[in-house]
């Protein structure tokens, strides 16, 4: 082949390659705050949307974004989660950055400093999860041990103290935790072992062990002993058995337990130890937020229960509290990832992000800012929707051109021999 028909044809297949890598950029995992929602993308970027009055969006502004936006400086992700109004991500070489705001060291930083892009988080180099909640922040690291930073006021740093952390510290008694989550003043760890052990704040049982005192240590919940995952709300925890059945604790005073109750009913109050969830024997995957929480069953679908008042259960309706679980409209496949914010809920199906509930600060990235919806809609600008039709116009053009080199050059070398 001549020079200038091997640099063309090499051209063309790096364009083309580029062209394929874009059309298949696509979301891998969600994350949603109290008001703000983000995408880890496939290419180790990440994007992000909603409110944005303390740089939680990590793109240099305060201002507010209804439609995803890049986060200014990241790559190489493979995690992320978003708290209140601060956002962390998890990259490939176990390291972690953080930003938004910092009033109690939750960035990691060392400073109480807010951040309007991503910061490294001080001292961590070998974390494999990451979870980001109201005023404090922790990461799991390879040997199943746990640090966190932030606010401690209530002992949800784990650490024996109440003082405040801005680098991480070591949560005391924990050596082989698989999964973390936190609340909003308490934090919870799976343990290999199946069972669970939480710690901070207590005063409506979500540590789960009977009482309502609360512990800077960590202590056992109660009756826990094949969980496979857990999921936090902010004064309610939930965990999910290696059977598919799940319970949930705390603060029920909209139904967020799930078990037909509210704290609110004659003789009932929140519960000090897990209770099961009605009508879930097959879940796969669970989210729980400010005040409702949420489980993909796997046979498909998804069900949420808890607050309503923005339309985050799904079920098309703005009716109140659901103290057991409702299908949510319009989910009917499997889910592979699922979050929940203070009034609004996302799922990842495939490479499209659904998002539902309250969006007065544009947290379903929908591109516009306003009424609630009431069910699912698709988060445009994201994974295969994302693809402009121009782009499958341009690789088809590229890839007939490269044909049409490949040709010219097979006929050249009949004609020459």
């Amino acid at each position: 082949m001549k020079r200038s028909a091997f640099v063309s044809t090499a051209w063309l297949v790096l364009v083309a390659h580029a062209a394929i890598a874009e059309a298949q950029l696509a979301p891998q995992r969600i994350s949603a705050g109290a008001n703000h929602t983000c995408a880890k993308m496939s290419d180790g970027s990440v994007r992000c949307w909603g409110n944005n009055d303390d740089g939680q969006l990590g793109n240099g502004t305060t201002s507010e974004f209804a439609a995803p936006a890049p986060v200014v400086g990241l790559s190489a992700v493979t995690d992320i989660s978003a708290g209140a109004a601060h956002t962390c991500a998890l990259l490939n070489d176990r390291t972690v950055r953080c930003w938004g705001v910092n009033t109690y060291g939750q960035l990691g930083d060392g400073t109480v400093t807010p951040r309007l892009t991503p910061i490294v988080v001080s001292g961590l180099s070998d974390a494999i999860a990451l979870a980001a909640s109201q005023d404090h922040t922790c990461a799991l690291l390879s040997t199943g041990t746990i640090r966190c930073w932030g606010l401690n006021s209530d002992g949800q740093l784990g650490d024996g103290t109440h003082v405040e952390r801005h680098t991480p510290v070591t949560v005391q008694g924990i050596s082989a935790a698989v999964a973390l989550d936190l609340g909003a003043a308490h934090s919870c760890a799976l343990r290999s072992t199946g069972g669970v052990s939480c710690w901070g704040y207590n005063g409506d049982g979500q540590l789960g062990n009977g009482g309502t005192v609360s512990s800077s240590a960590p202590v056992a919940v109660s009756a826990l002993s094949s969980a496979t995952a857990i999921a936090l709300g902010w004064d309610h925890s939930c965990a999910l058995s290696s059977g598919g059945s799940l319970k949930c604790w705390g603060f029920n005073a909209v139904g967020e337990v799930g078990d037909g109750t509210t704290a609110g009913d004659p003789g009932q109050t929140g519960r000090l130890v897990p209770v099961s969830v009605i009508g879930i024997a097959s879940g796969v995957r669970l989210a729980a937020g400010y005040d409702h929480s949420c489980v993909a069953l796997s046979g498909g679908g998804l069900r949420c229960w808890g607050s309503n008042l923005s339309g985050e259960i799904g079920d098309g309706t703005l009716d109140g509290d659901h103290s057991s679980p409702t299908s949510v409209l319009g989910i009917t496949g499997s889910v592979s990832d699922l979050t929940v914010g203070q009034a609004h809920t996302c799922a990842l199906q495939g490479t499209i992000v659904r998002c539902w509930g309250g969006n007065f600060l544009g947290q379903l990235g929908t591109g516009t800012v306003g009424d609630p919806s009431l069910t699912p809609v698709a988060v445009p600008g994201l994974g295969t929707q994302a693809v402009p039709a121009a782009s499958s116009v341009h690789l088809l053009l590229l890839l007939t051109l490269l044909l049409a080199i490949l040709t010219t050059h097979y006929r050249q070398r009949r004609v020459n021999s």
